[in-house]
């Protein structure tokens, strides 16, 4: 695990622009907190954990829709 320091960090590691990190961070539960001062922080961990939930979740969301 690799603590990432500020937004540039946490977007250039997850591959997705700010506004799409922020979106997730709202309405998907995204891994990263923003400290007192401004300054974002997250972690390589925590991101790839939650990249595997996602992907698990869609998987099982697939399987649900084709037994419906």
């Amino acid at each position: 695990m690799s603590k990432l320091d500020g937004m540039n960090e946490i977007t250039t590691y997850y591959g997705f622009s700010e506004p799409v990190v922020l979106a997730l961070i709202r309405h998907r539960g995204f891994p990263a907190v923003k400290l007192s001062g401004g300054m974002w922080q997250s972690d390589t961990g925590l991101i790839d954990k939650w990249r595997r939930q996602q992907i698990l979740n869609e998987l099982e969301n697939k399987k649900e829709e084709s037994h419906v």
